[in-house]
Formats: structure tokens, C-alpha cells, sequence
């Protein structure tokens, strides 16, 4: 050991050696990437040799490194899911066709932060001409429901917004769910996430798995409620008018202008808002993440605000918040908490020695962070002393105290849910809407770094600390349930309601009506 030197100091000058040989030769790479990205063709396919290669990294790298391989899914199942997909690599294969069968393979893990994308070069990929599209968007939830969000043949007067599906070429409702839902990866073992991100975009998730026919026998209830069919067309996009006036108009368009960028102030909205229902003495609080926005200072000002105001009402809306910078959600906490509350019972890492370093991209920032943080512990694991068992005082100024709804669904995850887990059974609080996505039990997280597999270049997501919220086993494997439950349903569909603001506005009116007699 060098002179003046701490095994922690040498063991960072070492990492730092490797790393910056690897980083050079990443940025080759990287550049060689780019210059090919305009000629990335999605027909083109990958050897099995590069397969198996790219299908090691990602096993030998999970395997190290995953905190909660076999959290919900035996060691024996997830073994046995991996040799299986090995098997099945002896012909060349597409990207999307590759991440397709990790995608199933990962989702066994049944966590929401480990999951696979597509390489940046397909992300960026634009085809010349919009290819054919299945025609329906729909809405999915618990109990096999399926409802027409959107109909891209607008002048079919049958499958109209609100309509009820119950087949689509012969498979039920449950059997496409059933299948599509094994390839999108999820905390714990229930679906609303996954159901929620299918309602996202049903129309891309069923080309994608079930692929495009000539036409569908779609099944659904009529408007009486009775048992229909009928068939649609692909939609095809690219498609023009007949009419001679109007192909020449469309062949010597300009093309369109770049999108302007939005100012800053709108980007902030589409971050957090707040809004003010003067009337109700109600404030509407939006956050679509936790990280980004300024939300310190927005905090600070909107909590100043509503007292100022004497507002007795908060409904704080996360049904879009996928999570982010855990200090924030700390922060929110605090505001409403009535009692000192901590984040997490453990949050602890297997390992950070990547197997294959370079392939694990901001992977040399995390050791570095887990040498000022993280402590090995008798049970052998990296435990992060920033959040584990520390203890957070609620504020004091411009504290809230006065109701506050919690509206959460499918979508509310990670950062989200840590938010929220204090103010669990606090008498003042009450959560509105759905399960949240997010597990109750806990999550594997924190720092979430990306493994680039070296040959097809899909980026398959790498949680390194799992996170457990309380020990009680009761909640492993749940989101959180809501104690207002307000699931979605056709009806207020095709109405264009929102019901779990209906719900929160009719327990405000009714609670200030009370107010008043009183």
C-alpha cells in the first residue's frame, strides 16, 4: 500500500485506473454507435454467438449484483427461466425479438425497476413511412376489463369510447392480458402496474406481442349490454385521400418544423403544480415525479401559501408519479407527517463489483458513492447509513394539518410510495383511488444504473440496494391498497369523468357542509 494511503483510498485510485482505460474505450464505442445510428435497420439480426454473449452479461451481471433476484420468484425458477431462454438461441434473431424473450425472462423477478428497453439507436430510429397500426386503444384494469379508449377508424359508429371488449380473434380479454402482461416487469405479484402501462398504449403492446393481421373480429357488449361482433381493418397511417387535390397538396408539403421548446415555466407545470379551489378550501397539489422542478422551493411555498390562505383541505395527486430523488418525498413528508418517521428499515446492496465494468454505465459513480456511504455488515451486504433507520422530524413551519387525500394508482411508484408510507393510518389522511404499482413491502432501487449489452446494445435496468419499508411480511407483494377504493369503469369512460377527483370533491363538500352546521 502506497505511503499516506487509507485500503479506501487505494481501492478508489484502482477502480479509477480501470475505469478511465474502460471510459476511452467506451467512448470509441460510443462514437463508432452513433456514426451508424442513421443506417440501423430493425430487420437486421444479431448471430446466436452474440446472443449467448449479450445473454451472459445480463445473467452474470444480475446474478452479482441484484439485490432481490429471488425476492418473489425461487433461485430455481429464475435458474431454470435463464437456461431456458439460452436454449432457444441457436438461430440469428432481431433486436426487438431478443429483448422480447428477456423481457419475459426478467419479469420474473417481479420487480418494477428491473426491466429492458431498446438500444439507443432503435430509440432514435424514425421509419421513412408510418407503418400499419391496430386500430384500438384501450383502457385494462383488474378483473379482465377492457374498455375503447380511442377507435383510430373514427367513422365506425360501434366501437365508440366506453365500449366493452370481451375477445379480439378468438382470445379472451383474460387470455391477451394473461399474455401480455408476461412481459412487463412489476413489484410484486400484482398487476395494476402493469395494467396501467398496457392502458398507456394498448394498440403498440399488442402489435408487438400478438403482431398485426389483415383484419379483427373484435367481440364486445353493445349499447343494451348484449353480445356483439364485428371486424376491423389495420389503420394504416401512411394512407392518403383519393382525392388528386389533396395527394399533390400533401406531396409538396414542407416538411414540419422542429417543435419549439417549451419555456421553462411550462416545464415546471408539467412537473408540480398547485392549484387553489377557494370554494372548497381545497388545495390541488400534481406531482409527476420527485425529482427535477424545483420542488424544494416549491414545497416551501406552496405549504406558505395554504396557510396563509387557511385552506383545510390538501388532495395531493400521484397517480402519474413513477417516483425519483428519495430527499424530496422526504421533504413532502415532513410537511404532514404528525410524528417522527424514518424511510426504510434496510436498504442494503449484494455487491458492486460488476462483472463486466464497462458494460454498467454510471457504475464507477456508485462505487465511488457506496465508499462515502455504504458500510459491509456482518451479514455480509453494503448498507447505505444515509437512509437506513434514520429518523426525520416533521416541520414545524407551514405545517399542513388539515385533511389530505392521497389519490394513487397503477403508475404511483418507487419515491412515491416512500412518500406516503408514514402517513399510513395517520387519522387526517386518507389514500383515494387504486393499488399503487409500487410495492407496500418495499423495493429494489436507490441507485439504478444501466447495463448496455455489448453486442445488441439493449439497456436492460440494474437496482442496486433493496429497500425494505417495514419488515412485516403481510405487505410483501402488494402495492398500496387504497383505503377509498375508486376503481375506473366504463361508464364514467365514456363520460369523460374523472372519478377519483368526483370522490374527493364529494368527501370535501360533505365535510364542509358539516363544518358549517356545526
Amino acid at each position: 500500500m502506497p505511503k499516506n494511503q487509507t485500503p479506501a483510498l487505494c481501492l478508489l485510485h484502482g477502480h479509477l485506473l480501470r475505469w478511465v482505460q474502460g471510459c476511452l474505450l467506451a467512448a470509441a464505442v460510443t462514437s463508432v454507435g452513433c456514426a451508424g445510428s442513421s443506417t440501423y435497420k430493425p430487420e437486421k439480426k444479431y448471430a446466436p454467438a452474440a446472443l449467448r454473449t449479450d445473454w451472459k452479461v445480463l445473467r452474470q451481471t444480475y446474478e452479482r449484483c441484484h439485490p432481490s433476484l429471488f425476492w418473489y420468484s425461487s433461485q430455481a425458477t429464475i435458474d431454470s427461466a435463464f437456461d431456458a431462454l439460452e436454449t432457444t438461441l441457436t438461430d440469428s434473431m432481431t433486436e426487438l425479438a431478443f429483448k422480447q424473450r428477456l423481457a419475459q425472462t426478467i419479469a420474473l423477478i417481479h420487480c418494477g425497476h428491473t426491466s429492458i428497453g431498446g438500444s439507443k439507436a432503435a430509440k432514435r430510429y424514425k421509419p421513412s413511412q408510418l407503418p400499419p397500426q391496430f386500430p384500438l386503444q384501450a383502457k385494462v384494469w383488474q378483473g379482465d376489463s377492457m374498455v375503447v379508449v380511442a377507435n383510430a377508424h373514427r367513422t365506425d359508429s360501434l366501437l365508440v369510447r366506453g365500449t366493452v371488449l370481451t375477445a379480439i380473434n378468438g382470445r379472451s380479454v383474460q387470455q391477451i392480458l394473461d399474455t401480455l402482461c408476461g412481459f412487463i416487469s412489476a413489484d410484486g405479484l400484482h398487476r395494476n402496474f402493469k395494467y396501467q402501462l398496457l392502458s398507456s398504449n394498448f394498440a403498440a403492446w399488442y402489435k408487438t406481442v400478438f403482431g398485426l393481421s389483415e383484419s379483427y373480429v373484435i367481440e364486445f357488449l353493445d349499447a343494451k349490454g348484449q353480445a356483439a361482433r364485428t371486424t376491423l381493418l389495420n389503420y394504416n397511417p401512411a394512407a392518403t385521400d383519393t382525392s388528386t387535390v389533396k395527394v399533390k397538396r400533401l406531396a409538396t408539403a414542407k416538411p414540419p418544423a422542429k417543435p419549439t421548446k417549451l419555456p421553462k415555466s411550462n416545464r415546471l407545470l408539467a412537473l408540480r403544480r398547485l392549484s387553489i379551489d377557494t370554494a372548497r378550501s381545497l388545495a390541488i397539489m400534481q406531482l409527476s415525479s420527485f425529482s427535477g422542478g424545483q420542488l424544494p422551493r416549491f414545497f416551501r411555498q406552496s405549504f406558505k401559501t395554504m396557510r396563509q390562505m387557511g385552506l383545510k383541505h390538501l388532495a395531493i395527486e400521484l397517480r402519474d408519479n413513477g417516483g425519483g430523488n428519495i430527499a424530496n418525498n422526504i421533504r413532502l413528508t415532513k410537511y404532514l407527517s404528525q410524528k417522527p418517521f424514518k424511510v426504510a428499515d434496510t436498504v442494503a446492496a449484494n455487491s458492486l463489483a460488476y462483472p463486466y465494468p464497462l458494460s454498467v454505465r454510471q457504475g464507477l459513480a456508485y462505487q465511488i458513492q457506496r465508499l462515502l456511504v455504504g458500510t459491509r455488515r456482518a451479514d455480509g451486504r453494503i448498507h447505505y447509513r444515509a437512509y437506513e433507520n434514520r429518523i426525520y422530524n416533521p416541520k414545524k413551519r407551514h405545517h399542513f394539518s388539515g385533511q389530505v387525500y392521497i389519490i394513487n394508482g397503477g403508475l404511483t411508484f418507487s419515491a412515491s410510495i416512500l412518500f406516503q408510507w408514514p402517513l399510513i393510518g395517520q387519522a387526517n389522511v386518507l389514500t383515494v383511488g387504486e393499488e399503487t404499482g409500487g410495492g407496500w413491502y418495499g423495493n429494489s432501487a436507490v441507485n439504478t444504473p444501466t447495463v448496455v449489452l455489448p453486442h445488441t446494445k439493449l439497456r436492460a435496468r440494474l437496482p442496486l440496494y433493496r429497500l425494505v419499508i417495514n419488515q412485516n411480511e403481510a405487505y410483501k407483494g402488494r402495492g398500496v391498497l387504497p383505503m377509498v377504493p375508486v376503481p375506473p369503469s366504463s361508464w364514467h369512460l365514456r363520460q369523460r369523468l374523472d372519478p377519483k377527483m368526483v370522490e374527493v370533491y364529494r368527501r370535501v363538500d360533505s365535510c364542509n357542509a358539516g363544518l358549517r352546521k356545526g
